[in-house]
């Protein structure tokens, strides 16, 4: 019985300091930061890689890819670095080898990373590299909102859109921001946003459905070119 008991202990202490292991992990890797989007979002929030993950990075004039953590980077930089416009090609019947262009195009962007790190140290000759590379695979990176909405993207060396879609319709981190500057100031501009958004809907509650004002009752009003009848 008691080798039981023991047996259980030590099960229960190893779950825990596993539980411990993860969270430490998870506090490493998840910042504060800005994730900034191409169609001019900026969400602020705890950012995140998936935990256990870095980003793997494919540098000129390196034999070996690099990792990297979010803990020393001041932010992340997504290059445009070329845009193609591709013809969309599909099989002239079924079972056939032979394609025919459908007369539309579909974007295919691609795309570099830029590492800056973080300027901790005061001294010029400390070690602050920027790293440019392309990512060899994706890379999904989570923020949780300061509304605590969980939301996921990922960082990709390339993106294909769909075909007829335009490349600026395609929507992709730009930016990752780890500056408490910058922090600060989209809070402020989302803040001064919600409460213009606010202010907005309480006037239109004021003033009926939609926002609009009551229509006039056409029964009270007769047109103009309307003759009354005689009587």
């Amino acid at each position: 019985m008691a080798l039981c008991v023991k047996k259980a202990l030590a099960r229960t202490l190893v779950a825990a300091w596993i539980v411990v292991a993860v969270s430490n992990a998870l506090a490493a890797d998840a910042r504060e930061g800005v994730v900034a989007l191409s169609n001019g979002d900026n969400i602020p929030g705890v950012v995140s890689l998936t935990p256990g993950k870095r980003l793997r990075l494919r540098i000129a004039g390196r034999r070996r890819a690099e990792e990297y953590s979010l803990d020393a980077a001041a932010c992340l930089e997504v290059v445009l670095r070329k845009t193609e416009h591709l013809r969309e090609w599909r099989f002239k019947e079924e079972g056939s080898a032979v394609k025919v262009y459908t007369g539309q195009t579909y974007p295919r962007l691609h795309f570099g990373l830029r590492i800056v790190p973080e300027d901790k140290d005061a001294d010029e000759d400390a070690e602050t590299e920027t790293v440019d590379g392309t990512l060899i695979v994706g890379t999904p990176i989570s923020v949780k909102s300061d509304e605590g909405e969980l939301r996921r993207f990922v960082l990709q060396p390339q993106l294909t859109g769909e075909a007829g879609q335009t490349a600026e319709e395609i929507v992709y981190v730009t930016r990752v921001d780890f500056s408490p500057e910058t922090l600060r100031t989209v809070r402020a501009e989302n803040a001064a946003k919600k409460a213009l958004e606010e202010a907005a809907a309480t006037e239109a509650e004021k003033k009926g459905v939609d926002g609009t004002a009551p229509a006039p009752d056409a029964s009270k009003n007769q047109s103009a070119d309307t003759a009354a009848p005689e009587g």
